[in-house]
């Protein structure tokens, strides 16, 4: 059993925007895999099972907002017992460009309100993540508040490059499931996350 856990706010006025970029993911995983998400309030979540080869997998979306995604994950590794390296927390960077990934074991939260909770209540940060870009394409620094960017929503031009970036996650996740952290890794962290066939 592993957990995939998808980082965004419930709200449906947020749905797509740039810091619901791990929603999204997870909406995809469930459509991909006719997993049906329903709402169990004990772990303040939206949740999904799937079976991807063998691997059974929960998917996760905390409804607690971004910045108390700690509350959901913690009840969620302390009810199924899972290992933190069984955990894959997806969410959005406004550091890397739009269209780039980077998957990661551990790491700090890197200004990440949704990581920083989950580290602060698992009491570490020995879990792995995959960090997907939100930053602009064509601009060295934001015009606007890092506040108000990340809840706006992809322009045009970014929309077709964030779709092919959603697929290209729920690739590694399952290579995560199946082939474990190493494979993923490689495959996976390079250039605007193209894979190596």
């Amino acid at each position: 059993m592993k957990i995939i856990v998808g980082l965004g706010n419930p709200d449906s006025q947020y749905k797509f925007t740039r810091h619901n970029l791990g929603f999204m993911v997870v909406d995809r995983l469930a459509e991909e895999n006719q997993a049906k998400m329903k709402r169990v309030q004990k772990f303040k979540s939206l949740l999904g099972e799937v079976n991807i080869s063998g691997i059974e997998a929960i998917l996760a979306k905390p409804i607690t907002y971004m910045n108390r995604s700690g509350e959901a994950v913690a009840r969620l590794m302390e009810w199924y017992k899972i290992p933190l390296p069984e955990l894959m927390v997806i969410c959005d960077d406004i550091n890397l460009k739009v269209g780039t990934m980077r998957i990661r074991r551990k790491g700090c939260y890197g200004g990440h309100r949704g990581l920083e909770s989950i580290i602060d209540l698992l009491g570490n940060d020995l879990f792995p993540r995959m960090r997907l870009g939100i930053s602009p394409l064509n601009a060295e620094r934001l015009d606007s508040p890092i506040s108000s960017y990340v809840l706006d929503s992809f322009t045009k031009e970014e929309k077709e490059i964030v779709s092919s970036v959603i697929d290209r996650a729920c690739t590694a996740c399952i290579v995560w499931l199946k082939e474990g952290m190493d494979t993923a890794m490689n495959r996976f962290n390079r250039g605007k996350g193209e894979t190596i066939n």
